[in-house]
């Protein structure tokens, strides 16, 4: 758990990494309180755990830029589609836990990125003894498999949902190969 002294240590970091023209952003379930002159410079989506089904409302009062969703069950799907239905910004969903499953139909229903954590997919029975590689490579190919022949496929207008890739992602030569694979984003998760 990170104490609220780290949050703000955490908050003051990203916010000097943002002025000095870092891309960058932060997933947090913790809020992170900004007073009036220090102001977020960096977007926070916040993320809400499957297993909560608060309003929108509850979560839009920390001004959050996106929301990320925990895909578990049916009930995680009814969840993305009553948000997309209220929230304008960006719905990212994290399918770690039921990938490569479910894509289409996560896509289907509004969300704008999907995140794959390659450490708790390579950890699961269907991608045991596989190399993250494999899971990069089948999550862009599921996402261009979506997309293709539809109207705007292009894949260079922006207009496709986004690949956010966490977990063995902790040297530079993993982010260059996830990047090469298809990545959007590349997390970094503690």
């Amino acid at each position: 758990s990170i104490h609220s002294s780290s949050l703000e240590s955490v908050h003051l970091a990203l916010n000097r990494l943002a002025e000095k023209g870092n891309v960058l952003g932060l997933i947090s379930e913790i809020e992170i309180n900004t007073t009036k002159d220090n102001k977020r410079k960096y977007p926070l989506f916040k993320k809400i755990p499957f297993y909560i089904n608060d309003a929108l409302e509850d979560y839009e009062k920390f001004y959050p830029d996106g929301l990320v969703l925990e895909y578990k069950d049916e009930t995680s799907m009814n969840m993305l589609q009553n948000y997309r239905k209220e929230f304008d910004g960006p719905i990212l969903v994290d399918v770690s836990e039921v990938f490569p499953f479910y894509i289409k139909t996560i896509l289907e229903e509004g969300a704008d990125g999907i995140i794959v954590d390659t450490d708790k997919v390579t950890k699961n029975e269907r991608y045991n003894g596989r190399h993250a590689i494999a899971v990069i490579y089948d999550a862009r190919k599921a996402i261009n498999d979506y997309y293709k022949g539809r109207e705007g496929d292009d894949e260079d207008d922006g207009d496709n949902a986004i690949l956010v890739i966490a977990g063995d992602v902790n040297s530079s030569g993993k982010i260059v190969k996830a990047a090469a694979l298809g990545a959007n984003v590349v997390g970094y998760s503690t």
